[in-house]
């Protein structure tokens, strides 16, 4: 007798794998759970070409509140692939970009709260904040600018400091604002 594979329940919900599905879609597997969009349209390739996207809808709105695509990461048809966060505007501003070069690309603000922020790995090398200089534009250049206080009225001040490692490995203040 075949096996069941696949349910969709009296309450709508479709379940694969499981007999007793607990939302909309529920995918169980053994050893994984592997969920695949492939767009399988052929077409000439280009950049962010042949999405597959996770498109996140509030309730009886017609635009998108956010999406997640996956795309091609180059002008040529190969495996290099990036990952597109969208939110906002009916989820059509770019928000996030991670590419097939590990670079993540941040659009807007970033905000940290209520934990460090760190740059580098444990394993050694360097780490640099860069302000890419600017061509061809006069008189607004970059500039970095970091802050470091309260903001709670209580009338202390907080500090910036820099440290590096001298010759014996050894983390020393080289500079305390």
């Amino acid at each position: 007798a075949p096996a069941e594979r696949m349910r969709i329940h009296t309450n709508g919900y479709l379940g694969i794998g499981t007999n007793s599905p607990s939302s909309l879609l529920h995918i169980s597997g053994a050893d994984t759970a592997t969920l695949t969009l492939e767009n399988t349209k052929d077409d000439t390739f280009g950049q962010d070409d042949d999405p597959s996207t996770i498109v996140f809808k509030g309730n009886g709105k017609e635009n998108a509140l956010a999406e997640i695509v996956g795309a091609h990461d180059t002008a040529v048809d190969n495996d290099k692939g990036v990952l597109i966060f969208k939110t906002g505007d009916g989820g059509t501003s770019e928000a996030l970009r991670l590419a097939s070069d590990l670079k993540a690309t941040f659009k807007g603000t970033v905000v940290v709260e209520g934990e460090d922020l760190t740059l580098g790995t444990a394993t050694g090398g360097d780490t640099r904040i860069l302000v890419p200089a600017q061509t061809g534009v006069n008189g607004n250049g970059h500039s970095l600018s970091i802050e470091a206080g309260s903001a709670n009225g209580d009338g202390t001040s907080g500090s910036l400091t820099l440290k590096t490692y001298d010759a014996t490995e050894t983390l020393k203040t080289a500079l305390t604002i």
